[in-house]
């Protein structure tokens, strides 16, 4: 059976990292479709036997934004030569607006929102002064565009099922909701008997709008539980994050108990979590964490680690509380210190909680999510073809 062929557009990049929703998905459509792929990110050396040809966008930054004529012309330029089911977009807006045009040109279009197409204009906000506000409008005004157009979708695949409906105004119909997962295929490192002293390990972006909570528990915690450490593991990418943390690992009550290794390898991820009592994930109450399922926390459940997370509700969908995790409020220090502080003189409870994560994890794994993806797409392109 001739297997069906789909252009996959996207600005994003596609790292080693075997768990990343970006690694999963373009494996797993590289093995099942012929896949033709166009952007101009980094590809892992490991995805690429599985694709059917690259093309990448090699123009200078300043003409990035003809990035979706660019790739509206070598998409129609491959259909002449080889029949195309399907285009398949990810979910920044330049992607976007190149799957927006090939589907006024009679292709089948798919959309992918494993994250807000909005969060690009968050990004941009970062800068100061006049390149803040230019690079602003600039972001705007593409996802205003990017915008309009996701409803005219012939299927969205979305981790933000509410989103995708209020906010880009989707049909019911077309939308398939999906979260992360975890490739339980990987050969995860043992854990050592515990010791001490206790360690408490946190996976993701270093930034104070992030850790602030986990800090001030950390300090509510040196008050009564004396032998415990910190890390923290992630890319520290802004001046002002790096020097707060420096000062937290220098304050008079955390410091020593405070380890920054910064941005690591994923089997150094791997080995690190190995060494963890408790892991943690205190993420606040804002509009682009909210609906997230964190790959970190999946990977912290492979482990058989008791995990402590805060009750947003993509993370809410993860863990069972009580039973594969502890879940807080968010932004509340004191209930955060108060679960690490009974996961610490309770190591019956910790054994429980993990062998209860490795349980529950089961059903968040990469291939059944993939399945389903792939399923969907299989049935669009046979109602389209009737």
């Amino acid at each position: 059976m001739t297997r069906a062929s789909l252009i996959f557009i996207s600005t994003t990049s596609f790292p080693c990292r075997r768990n990343s929703t970006r690694y999963q998905r373009l494996r797993h459509l590289g093995e099942k479709y012929q896949l033709y792929f166009l952007g101009k990110g980094f590809i892992c050396p490991e995805l690429e036997p599985a694709l059917e040809q690259i093309h990448l966008f090699r123009y200078h930054r300043a003409l990035k934004g003809t990035f979706p004529l660019w790739a509206a012309l070598h998409a129609r330029t491959l259909a002449h030569r080889v029949p195309i089911d399907a285009v398949y977009t990810t979910y920044e807006p330049l992607s976007l607006l190149a799957g927006f045009l090939l589907k006024k040109s009679g292709f089948v279009w798919i959309i992918e929102l494993w994250d807000d197409p909005e969060k690009s204009s968050f990004v941009a906000q970062s800068y100061r002064g006049l390149r803040a506000a230019l690079r602003l409008g600039w972001h705007r005004s593409l996802f205003l565009l990017a915008r309009r157009v996701i409803k005219q979708a012939d299927l969205v695949i979305t981790q933000m099922k509410p989103e995708t409906k209020e906010k880009y105004h989707v049909d019911d119909a077309k939308i398939l909701p999906v979260t992360n997962g975890v490739d339980l295929s990987i050969e995860y490192p043992p854990s050592p008997p515990p010791s001490t002293p206790f360690t408490v390990t946190f996976v993701g972006a270093l930034m104070r709008t992030r850790l602030d909570t986990l800090i001030e528990a950390m300090d509510l915690l040196s008050r009564d539980v004396p032998d415990f450490h910190l890390v923290l593991i992630g890319p520290l990418q802004e001046r002002q994050d790096r020097m707060w943390l420096n000062r937290v690992a220098e304050s008079p009550r955390l410091q020593g108990k405070v380890t920054i290794r910064g941005e690591l390898e994923h089997d150094q991820v791997l080995a690190a979590l190995a060494q963890a009592d408790v892991c943690v994930c205190p993420y606040p109450n804002i509009q682009d964490l909210n609906p997230t399922y964190p790959v970190k926390v999946f990977e912290y459940m492979a482990m058989g680690k008791a995990v402590v997370a805060t009750q947003l509700r993509g993370i809410s969908e993860i863990i069972q509380d009580g039973q594969s995790g502890l879940l807080v409020p968010p932004g509340n220090p004191q209930a955060l210190a108060e679960a690490i502080r009974t996961l610490y003189s309770d190591e019956s409870l910790r054994e429980r909680l993990g062998q209860g994560a490795r349980e529950r994890v089961k059903a968040f794994e990469w291939s059944t999510i993939n399945a389903r993806i792939s399923t969907a797409i299989d049935d669009l392109i046979d109602r389209i073809q009737e």
